[in-house]
């Protein structure tokens, strides 16, 4: 304020007397008082101005990052899915110098193991390989009725009543998958015994016979299979001859049942197929194939391995080995790998329960590759 004005505005107040001194300094130093504070006050809010602009700002990045994070694993789940549904019908076979038969194909309807297997194997995509067995056991009377009186007339807690078709004495070894089993489809589910290829395998059988050893921990038939590996106990039935694989892939069977063999000691070669898996069904980036060669052993009780006729829990990597009858596969049992259309063909019957989003096609065997990694 100018000084003039300011004396004007003071004398104005005091009647237009003269001001003295010392009432005129005071005055002055009050006004100017009066000024720094106004300054004071206007910094002061325009700090407070500036700051609750940023901790509005950070409160929209913040809401923001959180909107993100609560939305990536939809958007990722959303775009997996995209992906596995504009896969190629190509992209779910494997690169194999074998050609395909006339596209039959079943399907495309209806914590991890300690040893890596299953990982490496979800790793060749489109390249893996499986040898597995149907494996058919025929009580003879003196184990049937051993097994009875032991188990109070059941085995593996399957009661053998009327609707498991008494007269039939065949049962099926198959594995049940643990309920941590790493693809949560297949938890409780039904599986073939045999296993997953290795660079080491040069033959299915090879493969099935490693795997069947590893399972069901080194039975002497196994070693038979196909002929003799060197086995040099001569003790039991086992080893007094090697059993020589019948070839049936060409035949048309509606039932291959019906052509079974009636007797212990024998291995039939089915087939090869492809069993897909889409990337759903095993929550992986993308689908997963195999080829599958398909075997049919035939034992009897006796020959089964203690683990299984006195259960204790889990006596298989990744589940257990139980007994189940025609009945039970085929109208009560789920599966996994898409191996409730390799029952289906089997015993040439509609299998109940079928997972969405596996198939099966079959296969030429012919001029296959079977070691994987092999070109």
């Amino acid at each position: 304020m100018p000084l003039g004005a300011f004396q004007t505005m003071v004398r104005g107040r005091n009647g237009g007397g003269k001001m003295g001194p010392a009432v005129e300094m005071k005055s002055i130093t009050a006004v100017f008082h009066n000024d720094d504070e106004d300054d004071r006050n206007k910094k002061r809010k325009s700090k407070r101005r500036v700051a609750a602009g940023v901790i509005t700002n950070n409160r929209r990045i913040i809401c923001l990052l959180s909107s993100v994070v609560v939305l990536l694993p939809f958007l990722v789940y959303i775009a997996t899915c995209i992906m596995g549904n504009q896969s190629s019908e190509g992209g779910y076979y494997p690169s194999w110098s074998g050609s395909f038969s006339s596209g039959i194909r079943y399907g495309l309807g209806a914590g991890d193991d300690t040893t890596g297997e299953l990982n490496s194997a979800l790793q060749r995509k489109g390249d893996g390989r499986a040898a597995v067995a149907i494996i058919r056991v025929i009580e003879d009377d003196a184990a049937g009725a051993a097994g009875a009186a032991a188990a109070g007339d059941s085995i593996n807690g399957i009661n053998r009543g009327s609707n498991d078709d008494t007269n039939n004495k065949v049962r099926y070894l198959v594995q049940l998958k643990s309920h941590d089993y790493p693809i949560e489809a297949f938890r409780g589910t039904v599986c073939l015994l045999g296993g997953n290829a290795n660079d080491k395998d040069g033959t299915p059988l090879d493969t099935l016979k490693r795997e069947l050893n590893e399972e069901l921990y080194h039975p002497i038939w196994v070693s038979n299979l196909g002929g003799n590996s060197g086995s040099n106990n001569n003790d039991s039935d086992d080893d007094e001859s090697a059993w020589t694989i019948v070839d049936v892939s060409k035949e048309s069977y509606s039932n291959y049942t019906h052509t079974a063999p009636s007797s212990p000691g024998s291995i039939r070669y089915i087939g090869t197929s492809i069993h897909f898996q889409s990337s759903t069904l095993i929550h992986k980036p993308t689908p997963y194939a195999f080829l599958c060669a398909l075997y049919e052993i035939t034992i009897s009780t006796n020959q089964l391995p203690p683990s299984v006729l006195k259960p204790r829990g889990a006596n298989v990597r990744e589940g257990r080995t139980v007994l189940l009858t025609e009945e039970q596969l085929v109208q009560h049992s789920k599966y996994a790998w898409g191996y409730e259309y390799t029952i289906e063909k089997y015993f040439g019957r509609n299998v109940v329960n079928k997972q969405v989003g596996a198939a099966v096609s079959i296969v030429d065997d012919r001029n296959i590759i079977w070691t994987p990694g092999k070109k």
